[in-house]
Formats: structure tokens, C-alpha cells, sequence
């Protein structure tokens, strides 16, 4: 008999009330096999009241998958609430999107490795009604109380952590510590020393699990040819989450790299440019709920990486993810002693630290 998985999912700022579906360290492959399996899902979307929501347009997307390889299915649900997906492959996460009560809301679901004996499993999916999402959202501070960094950037990140310091509690990064949705990481993929745990599987389940409950999260990626301990799994995390840095360089100079194009956001508040040094891009897997906020153009630079040619490449967006929000930059040093005072660079540090949940819901009313 297949498993039936009840879940409540709210919008980016709201509260989740059971488990997530469970994560793996590693996902499995279906090219570790001669032949490739494939599996299929029902899905049956009710309310919380158990009603079913029917013609609901749901997407889904694997995890996996750069954001322009594959493009997300979608189906909308029969008379009844429910539609068919496949295929699917086994042991991977697919990330489903719906629209409902005003609000993108998603979550992962993780196929089982071995398939079932039924011709598909079967995931009935809960979401709460206006009233009790509007509940939800009323509970939920307004900005984060503390930050945690990553140890090794603090000789390198003075001014940075010295004016989080002016509006919140700042510790070094203790995984076990962390509090959603309270709580900021700041993970940075700079030239620095990373402490061992850091690197291990471990850490990215840590921090997926703070953003899915309500975190916040500031990645920043490096250009591609920075060899930093921590490139690997700033990638590695940022996939986990919906988002790729780091796999390429823009630079104008050998050393800088302006930023002008900036779109309207809370995030964006008060910032007209930024100086980079040469940074990776930032690319999202699902357009549909994401904001990409700043450009550099197709003038700049550009090598390794990704070939496809586009006017011009994104270097800040915000990600939500479950109940939690994603700040991914495509540098680091914009917010290094070095460059922390060159255009509005401080402007966007102290916007990522005190932007309230509403600029995180702009980004989230988007269909998917």
C-alpha cells in the first residue's frame, strides 16, 4: 500500500506545523543502473478543512536540474483535487508549487528509492485556509534577532559584523544553536580557513532545516577561478536551496565590477549601485517565486562556466524556501573591510539584516 504523507505548507513567511519530507546526504541516481526506473505520484491537494481544490495549477521541478535544462511540469487538479505526476525518479527531491489564498507556497517531496508495488505513491498535500495563514503570519518577528558567521571571515568581515553587532546579537556558526525563525546565517564563500565540520553533509541538513522553519539565509558566492575550502559546499548548499553561485566570472577590470542595474525591492532599498570584485552569477531554479534584483550587463567579462549567451547576468536575488527567505550575491568582497564603504554596498548589508517579512512576501506572490 503506497504511504500517505499529510502536510501543511504555508507561505515564505509562514509556520509549518508537521515534518518536511525527509532529506538524504546524497541523492540517488538513476544512471547508477542499467536501466532507468521511473516512478509516478498522486497528488491529492485539499484544504485545511479537508475540501478539495480543484483546477489548482501545481508545478514541480527536481532538485537536480539547472534552472534552464529542465522545465518544470505542471498539471491542474481534477474535480476531486487530485493530478498525476510522472515521470519521476526515484531517491530525488522535486520541489512543488501552488498559488493559493493569495500565496506561492511549495514544498519538497522525495520519491521513495525503491518504487512501490502500486502503480504510484500516493502524497496528499494540506494547505491551510486564509484565516489560519493570516493567523500564522501575525506570529512572526519582524527581522532577524541574531546573525552567525562563519568563524573564519571575521578578521576579513570587521566592518560588516560591527554594524550587524549595532542591531542584533552576532555568535560564530553553531549549528546546534540555530533558532527559525529568529535566527540569520551568513555563509560566505571567501578566502578563508573553514572549520572541518563545516564541509560535511551535516551542515547543509542543518541549515535547510533552519531556512525550511522560518530562517534566513545570506550565501555569497565568489567568481569561479576562487579556490576557496568552502566553494564546494556554498555549491553544494546553494542547490539543496533552489539556487547556483559561483559557476562562472563577470568582472569589468581585473579587480572590479559596477552594478547599476538594480530592480525595486525592500531588499533594494536605497541602493542605486555596487561595486564588486569579480563575481560568479546567481541563477534560481524557480523563476516563478524567486526576485533577481541586480544585473551585470553583457558587456562584462565573462568566462567559465555556463556558455548560453543572455543580455545580462544576475548577481543578487532572494530565494524563498518553505517558510524561510535565501539572499544569494554573486561576491563576497563587497562586504569585505576593503570595499564595504565603495557605493551602496553598506546600504545593501544593513537592508539584508533588517528587511521585514513583507519585502520576503513580495517575493513569494509570484506564480509559479
Amino acid at each position: 500500500m503506497a504511504n500517505k504523507i499529510a502536510l501543511l505548507l504555508v507561505s515564505t513567511s509562514m509556520v509549518l506545523s508537521c515534518e518536511r519530507p525527509p532529506v538524504t546526504t546524497e541523492q540517488t541516481s538513476a544512471e547508477n543502473t542499467s536501466e532507468t526506473i521511473v516512478a509516478a505520484l498522486n497528488l491529492s491537494l485539499v484544504s485545511a478543512s479537508k475540501s478539495p481544490q480543484v483546477g489548482q495549477k501545481v508545478s514541480w521541478r527536481p532538485v537536480f536540474a539547472a534552472p534552464d535544462v529542465t522545465e518544470a511540469a505542471f498539471a491542474l487538479t481534477d474535480n476531486a483535487g487530485r493530478l498525476f505526476a510522472s515521470p519521476l525518479l526515484p531517491g530525488v527531491r522535486y520541489l512543488f508549487s501552488t498559488v493559493f489564498a493569495g500565496h506561492t507556497v511549495q514544498q519538497w517531496y522525495q520519491v521513495p528509492v525503491l518504487p512501490s508495488k502500486s502503480p504510484a505513491e500516493a502524497w496528499q498535500w494540506v494547505l491551510a485556509d486564509k484565516r489560519s495563514l493570516q493567523q500564522l503570519s501575525s506570529d512572526l518577528p519582524l527581522k532577524p534577532q541574531r546573525l552567525h558567521y562563519l568563524p573564519g571571515a571575521a578578521p576579513l568581515f570587521r566592518s560588516a559584523l560591527a554594524r550587524a553587532a549595532t542591531q542584533m546579537e552576532i555568535l560564530p556558526l553553531n549549528l546546534k544553536d540555530l533558532r527559525s525563525p529568529s535566527d540569520l546565517v551568513w555563509w560566505v564563500n571567501g578566502d578563508f580557513e573553514a572549520e572541518p565540520a563545516l564541509l560535511a553533509s551535516a551542515t547543509r541538513d542543518a541549515i535547510e532545516a533552519f531556512v525550511f522553519k522560518g530562517g534566513r539565509l545570506v550565501i555569497n558566492g565568489e567568481w569561479a577561478g576562487m579556490q576557496s575550502p568552502l566553494r564546494e559546499q556554498t555549491q553544494a548548499l546553494g542547490q539543496r536551496l533552489g539556487v547556483l553561485v559561483s559557476q562562472d566570472t563577470l568582472a569589468q577590470t581585473d579587480t572590479r565590477l559596477r552594478i547599476e542595474n538594480i530592480h525595486r525591492h525592500g531588499l533594494t532599498s536605497g541602493v542605486q549601485a555596487l561595486s564588486l570584485s569579480r563575481s560568479g552569477s546567481v541563477r534560481v531554479y524557480n523563476p516563478g517565486i524567486a526576485q533577481e534584483l541586480a544585473f551585470a550587463s553583457a558587456e562584462n567579462y565573462r568566462i567559465a562556466g555556463l556558455k548560453e549567451l543572455k543580455e545580462q547576468h544576475t548577481v543578487l536575488a532572494i530565494v524563498p524556501y518553505g517558510q524561510g527567505t535565501i539572499i544569494a550575491v554573486g561576491d563576497s568582497s563587497l562586504w569585505s573591510d576593503s570595499l564595504f564603504d565603495q557605493k551602496d554596498n553598506r546600504q545593501l548589508w544593513e537592508n539584508s539584516l533588517t528587511f521585514s517579512k513583507e519585502a520576503a512576501e513580495d517575493a513569494s506572490v509570484k506564480p509559479p
